[in-house]
């Protein structure tokens, strides 16, 4: 993923990763969620990009 990010697009890596969490289900800090969806926000996306993807995800510990 690092290697992506790095040599090919940030945006494209960022796309993969939020891709990738979402179909491994992987549980998120609330702190985590919030860092992709500024991430998301400073590519453009719209809000439901990361949040339609990766919310479901959120821990509430």
């Amino acid at each position: 993923m690092a290697r992506v990010v790095t040599e090919v697009d940030p945006d494209l890596g960022l796309r993969l990763l939020v891709r990738l969490l979402a179909v491994l289900a992987v549980p998120l800090a609330e702190e985590r969620y919030a860092r992709f969806r500024t991430l998301g926000e400073r590519f453009g996306y719209g809000a439901w990009h990361v949040s339609e993807a990766l919310e479901p995800l959120v821990r509430n510990d």
